[in-house]
C-alpha cells in the first residue's frame, strides 16, 4: 500500500525536527543558518504540505544530511537501480562517509563534503 504524501512529509519533518533538537539547536538558529524563516522551519518540521523544495534542502544541507538524502534516492545504491545503470557508476561502499556529530553542529568525517 502506498503512503499518502502528507504522512511521508510528516515523517521528513520530524526526522529533521529531532536532528535540530539532538544538535541543540533552536528553530531560531537552524533557521538563520540555513537562510531560511522560522515560520517556514516550522512548517517543514510539522510536515505542512506545501514546504518549498528550496527550503527543505536548505535545511538538509545546513544539517550536513544532504549526502544522506542525495544517496537514499541514488539509483545505483539500490538492487533495482543496480540493474539499470553501469557497474562501474555505482560507490564502493566505502567512498560512503560516516558523520561525525558534535555540539551544535553536525560536521562530516571527509572533507570532501564540506
Amino acid at each position: 500500500m502506498r503512503q499518502r504524501p502528507e504522512r511521508t512529509m510528516e515523517q521528513l519533518g520530524g526526522h529533521i525536527k529531532t536532528w535540530r533538537i539532538v544538535l541543540e539547536l533552536s528553530q531560531k538558529s537552524l533557521a538563520d543558518q540555513a537562510g531560511v524563516s522560522v515560520p517556514a522551519l516550522r512548517r517543514l518540521e510539522s510536515g505542512e504540505p506545501g514546504v518549498k523544495l528550496d527550503t527543505l534542502l536548505r535545511v538538509v544541507r545546513t544539517l550536513h544530511l544532504d549526502k544522506n538524502l542525495l544517496n537514499s534516492v541514488d539509483p545505483a545504491l539500490h538492487v533495482l537501480g543496480r540493474s539499470h545503470v553501469n557497474a562501474t557508476d555505482i560507490p564502493p561502499e566505502e567512498d560512503i562517509p560516516d558523520m561525525e556529530v558534535t555540539h551544535h553542529s553536525v560536521r562530516p568525517q571527509d572533507p570532501c563534503l564540506s
